[in-house]
Parts: structure tokens; C-alpha cells; sequence
């Protein structure tokens, strides 16, 4: 699991019943959390290796963050390509009357797009770094 209700609601996470729908649980974006997950899961990095990222271990809900692992940069991964998206079969979801969050989750908009750059400037495609 990840993207934005993890980010915002789960960042100090102690409960392990949410482990009974998810086994990990990924915090901000990024690459690399992703990349070291799917190679832990092959079998190819250990445990330690995951970054950013909460699961159970030993009945107890432990957040493992590889230090020595770093964040690609957008210089490093390019640029999105959504040409093959078939943006006008999106579906209007849009969440509240809220004018903003209408731009955000109406229509052809994808989501990732509308968070280059945020003021966090963490991402891996924030304009920022």
C-alpha cells in the first residue's frame, strides 16, 4: 500500500491489524521504496534493504528506512510519458464541491500530475531538487 492516505495518515503507524490486508506499507514516492520492495520480494535484498517502508515483523509493526539507499532524481528516471493513457475513459471522481480538490480528481486529470512540484519539494519529480 502507499500514496496519499498512507503519506498523510498512516506516518506513525503502531496498529498491526492494518498488516491483515497489506503486508507493506510505503511511505512518500519514489522509486526506490517500490524498487527494493519488488527485489526483497524476488528474493534479491533483504528486509533491511526496504526503504521507506512499515510491515511486520515478529508480531510488531517496524518501519525500515535503508539509509544508504538514495531517492532517484528526475535527471535519472525522465520525464512521465501519459501518451498511451486513455485519458478520456477516466471517470469524474471528483472527492468534495471544493473547486481545488475538483481539479485534482476531475475528469482526464492524473493525480501525479498535479503534484509536480509541491512545496515539499521531496518527490522524485519535484522541480526542486
Amino acid at each position: 500500500m502507499g500514496g496519499g492516505f498512507a503519506n498523510t495518515e498512516l506516518r506513525s503507524l503502531s496498529d498491526v491489524r492494518v498488516f491483515e490486508f497489506f503486508d507493506f506499507i510505503c511511505l512518500d514516492d519514489g522509486e526506490a521504496p517500490l524498487e527494493n520492495l519488488v527485489h526483497f520480494i524476488e528474493g534479491t535484498k533483504t528486509i533491511d534493504d526496504l526503504k521507506r517502508t512499515f510491515t511486520l515483523i515478529d508480531g510488531k509493526v517496524t518501519f525500515i528506512n535503508n539509509a544508504v539507499c538514495t531517492d532517484y532524481k528526475q535527471g535519472q528516471v525522465g520525464t512521465p510519458d501519459y501518451s498511451d493513457f486513455f485519458l478520456d475513459k477516466y471517470i469524474s471522481a471528483i472527492e468534495i464541491i471544493n473547486p481545488m480538490h475538483s481539479l485534482w480528481g476531475d475528469g482526464r486529470w492524473n493525480k501525479l500530475t498535479m503534484a509536480h512540484g509541491c512545496y515539499w519539494g521531496k518527490c522524485t519529480f519535484a522541480i526542486f531538487h
